[in-house]
């Protein structure tokens, strides 16, 4: 896989800005997307197969001649990566999606009164 042609793709897709790295800044086309492809093992032949039809373009003439469907794996790819960065995170100040249960006697006794009020609602299965 071409990393230097994914490192600058990736690099348009998200640019540096503010305190925020760029893609490549946050290894995006290496350990992100090896990252990403370990959820995501399908996603790596068809990010290769992006990349060799991007082949001796610019980064800029790469990204105009994507199909749509090529063009939204590849952002995909990248914008996980880029948000699976620890770096990236803390500066967002996301710490990721965490399970948090939920203690009856925390729910506003307001929010649930019209839910008791309508009565159970359900359908009989056959």
């Amino acid at each position: 896989m071409n990393t230097q042609l994914m490192k600058a793709i990736a690099d348009l897709l998200i640019p540096a800005g503010g305190d925020m790295p760029s893609a490549s800044q946050a290894g995006v086309a290496t350990t992100g997307l090896a990252e990403v492809l370990r959820f995501r093992p399908e996603l790596e032949a068809p990010i290769e197969s992006i990349l060799n039809q991007c082949e001796g373009k610019s980064p800029e003439e790469a990204l105009a001649g994507l199909d749509p469907s090529g063009f939204a794996t590849l952002a995909e790819v990248v914008a996980s990566a880029y948000f699976m960065n620890e770096e990236v995170r803390a500066k967002l100040h996301y710490d990721g999606q965490r399970a948090v249960p939920i203690v009856p006697e925390e729910i506003d006794s307001a929010l649930l009164k019209p839910v008791q009020n309508r009565g159970p609602i359900y359908r009989q299965t056959p």
